[in-house]
C-alpha cells in the first residue's frame, strides 16, 4: 500500500502503481482461477451444476437485495420481468451487461465468481439464462407479476 495520502503521492510511488497490473478475467489467470473455483473442470469443460448452484444462489440475493433496497415491491417484479424477457430477445452478452446495470443501480458488486467468468461464454451463457429463469421463479407468485 503507497504511503501517501489520497492525491499525495510521491513520484516514485506513482511510478510504481503504474507498474502494477491487476489480474483481469480476460487474461491467462483467470481459467486457473475458474477451475479452482470450480467453475471449470480440470480438462476445461464447463461445471453445469456448479454453474447452476451459483445461478440459483447469487439470484435469490439479488432479488433479496433488490427488494430491500425498493419498498415498491412492483418495481422489483418489473425489473426481473425486464430481465426475463430479454432473456427470450436478447444475446447472453445484452442478458450480462443487463443483469451488470441492475447490481450497478443496488451499488452492488458483481459476485467475484461471475466477475471471473465474464470472458468465458462457456461459463457465462448458461449462467446468466439461469440466474434469469431463477428471478422468474422467484417472481411468479408475487401479486405484482400477476397484474
Amino acid at each position: 500500500m503507497p504511503k501517501g495520502i489520497g492525491l499525495f503521492y510521491t513520484q516514485k510511488e506513482k511510478t510504481n502503481m503504474k507498474k502494477t497490473s491487476y489480474p483481469s478475467p480476460f487474461d491467462d489467470s483467470a481459467i486457473t482461477r475458474q477451475k479452482r473455483m470450480g467453475l471449470l473442470s480440470a480438462d476445461g469443460t464447463p461445471n453445469e451444476e456448479t454453474i447452476y448452484m451459483l445461478a440459483h444462489v447469487y439470484a435469490a440475493l439479488f432479488f433479496d437485495r433488490l427488494c430491500d433496497t425498493n419498498a415498491d415491491m412492483e418495481k422489483c417484479v418489473t425489473i426481473c420481468a425486464e430481465l426475463s424477457r430479454l432473456l427470450q430477445t436478447g444475446s447472453a452478452r445484452e442478458l450480462l451487461l443487463s443483469i451488470c446495470v441492475q447490481y450497478d443501480a443496488l451499488l452492488t458488486p458483481l459476485p467475484e465468481p461471475i466477475w471471473w467468468s465474464v470472458g468465458n461464454p462457456e461459463i457465462i451463457t448458461p449462467y446468466v439464462k439461469e440466474f434469469v429463469r431463477q428471478l422468474s421463479w422467484l417472481t411468479k407468485d408475487l401479486p405484482a407479476a400477476k397484474s
